[in-house]
This record gives C-alpha cells, sequence and structure tokens, in this order.
C-alpha cells in the first residue's frame, strides 16, 4: 500500500516537471514578421550662408516729356494703280487741235495768221494778188501738203488741197521766190463768246485709238448778250491712223 502511494508521488513529480519544463510549440505563420525600419537620413555638410545682397537705392525719375517729333505714321494700303492710258496726252491733244483749227481757218475763208502772210511781197497777176507765206517749213506745196498731213485724215487733205484743183481755182502759186498764197477773204466772225475745249477718252480703255475733242462755243448777239441758239457744240475725231494721230472729222466753228 505504501508502495503504491510512494509511485503515484513520483508519477505526479514527474508530470509536473514536465509541464513547467515544456513551451508551447508555434508556427512560422503564427510568428509576425519583422518590420523594416526607416532609413536613417543622412545628415548632408551644412552650406555657407551666401552674403546678404544689398537693396539698390531708389532714384526719382523726371517725368516723360513729350517728344516734338510726330510719331511715324503707320503705312497705308496702297491701291493698284490702273494702268496708264497709253497714245497722247491731254496737252498733246488740244496742241493739235488749235495748230489744226488755225490752218484750217484759212481754207475756210477767214483768218491769214496760219500761213503768217508777208503783204508786203505781193505776186500780183491779171486777175488776183497773192502774198508771200511765211509759216516755217512751208515753201512748196508738197511741204504744205505734208504739213496738212501731220494733223488731219488723207480725206480732210485731199479736199482742202485737191491734187489737180479746178483751172484757176488754185489758192496757192509756186515761184523761185517761195510760196504764194490768196488771203483768207475776211476776218473771224465777231459774233463768237468764250470757247472751251474738252478732250473725251471712252472710259475704261487703257489703248484707245480714238478720242473725242468737245468745243462748246458761246454765241453773243449783237448787243453782247448771249444768243438765244447759245453754245453751239462741236465734237471732233482725234484718232491713230497708222502711226500717226489726226483728225478724221473737222469744220470751222466761225
Amino acid at each position: 500500500m505504501r508502495i503504491m502511494k510512494g509511485f503515484c508521488a513520483v508519477a505526479l513529480l514527474v508530470c509536473l516537471a514536465g509541464c513547467q519544463g515544456a513551451r508551447p510549440m508555434t508556427t512560422p505563420t503564427d510568428r509576425p514578421l519583422p518590420t523594416p525600419s526607416a532609413p536613417r537620413e543622412t545628415a548632408s555638410p551644412a552650406e555657407p550662408t551666401p552674403p546678404p545682397t544689398p537693396t539698390p537705392a531708389i532714384v526719382p525719375t523726371a517725368a516723360p516729356q513729350e517728344s516734338s517729333q510726330p510719331l511715324p505714321e503707320s503705312p497705308t494700303p496702297q491701291e493698284t494703280e490702273a494702268p496708264a492710258r497709253q497714245g497722247p496726252t491731254d496737252e498733246e491733244v488740244l496742241a493739235a487741235y488749235r495748230e489744226a483749227s488755225s490752218l484750217y481757218a484759212w481754207f475756210a475763208g477767214y483768218d491769214d495768221s496760219a500761213l503768217m502772210l508777208d503783204f508786203d511781197d505781193a505776186l500780183v497777176e491779171p486777175e488776183r494778188t497773192l502774198y508771200r507765206v511765211k509759216k516755217p517749213g512751208v515753201e512748196t506745196l508738197e511741204s504744205l501738203r505734208a504739213n496738212l498731213k501731220n494733223l488731219f485724215s488723207d480725206e480732210i487733205v485731199d479736199a482742202l488741197l485737191p491734187v489737180l484743183p479746178p483751172e484757176g481755182a488754185a489758192p496757192f502759186q509756186e515761184t523761185p521766190d517761195g510760196l504764194y498764197a490768196l488771203p483768207a477773204g475776211r476776218e473771224p466772225a465777231s459774233d463768237k463768246g468764250a470757247t472751251l475745249t474738252a478732250v473725251l477718252w471712252p472710259e475704261g480703255d487703257p489703248a484707245p485709238t480714238a478720242c473725242t475733242v468737245r468745243v462748246t462755243v458761246e454765241l453773243l448777239d449783237s448787243a453782247g448778250a448771249l444768243a438765244p441758239d447759245s453754245p453751239q457744240i462741236y465734237d471732233f475725231t482725234y484718232a491713230q491712223v497708222g502711226e500717226k494721230w489726226v483728225f478724221t472729222n473737222f469744220d470751222s466753228i466761225f
């Protein structure tokens, strides 16, 4: 009986010793993973502090003054210029008209100034008296014809100066001393007033071959006042014929 109790006591002591020395077993998954520690900051060497920048002193400036010179103008867009008109200028056309009118006046029976007759140098014939022509460049009938052809068309020249004039009707006479002509016969009419001459060109044509010379004449009555049928208008055509510009129709305004 004592032996049984002693055995039981020994067994109890062994069990107690085993319980105290044994540790509980843990699996790898139950053990918490170590948390990585943050890297330590490496202290950088201290940089030298720059010296303070001096602040510039504020100097008061004078108030701006207006410039006496005008500002340059901004360029304005230029319009496209129309092509220049070809042919004679208005001044050249009017000069041709004045010369043509003066020369035509002698053939119309008035105004001897175009031929510049010398009344001190006469050629006396049985039924008429002619006077020498002093117009420069007009010493013969051919030179007179050439002068006319620089102003009028061939049709007008042939009517003014026929190649074969009627017998006894030729108003000219050629001599070794020069060309003689009959006087015009009368002075310009005195019932005319002011005249206005204008050159009319076709619109929109940079190379026209003809223009119109318009002559406006104011008629005066015997008292010097404007006549009822005043003014009178004459239109003469100045056209390019071949290489020349000439009048293709013409008439006397007196």
